[in-house]
């Protein structure tokens, strides 16, 4: 008998970190079966800020933009674009977008 079905990396990190995360990629597996990219990059994104910010727990002068950058020494503009550049043009650019924002925070994660 065939176990559950395979879950990406992505789905496992957003649902295994206690933020509601799970929420939001169950949410986002929907919006992409419909191909609302706009919305659902809106998801990824609001997901990986929320992971980024419990685990950065940035102060009240610092961006989540420098202190992500600062912790995965990444350049800040890579972040900025990933955390709010535009909309997913196709459903590839959506899935680059999804491992790259579960590549952010677990180069956070890994560096703490």
């Amino acid at each position: 008998m065939a176990g559950p079905p395979a879950r990406s990396a992505g789905d496992r990190a957003a649902a295994g970190d206690g933020t509601g995360g799970g929420d939001r990629a169950r949410a986002g597996r929907l919006y992409r079966r419909a191909k609302a990219r706009g919305p659902t990059a809106d998801l990824l994104r609001a997901a990986a800020r929320d992971r980024l910010t419990q685990l950065l727990a940035p102060t009240a002068g610092a961006s989540l933009v420098d202190a992500a950058a600062a912790a995965a020494r990444w350049d800040p503009e890579q972040i900025e674009g990933l955390l709010d550049g535009p909309t997913p043009e196709s459903d590839d650019d959506l899935r680059r977008l999804q491992s790259d924002l579960d590549a952010l925070v677990e180069a956070i994660r890994r560096a703490r």
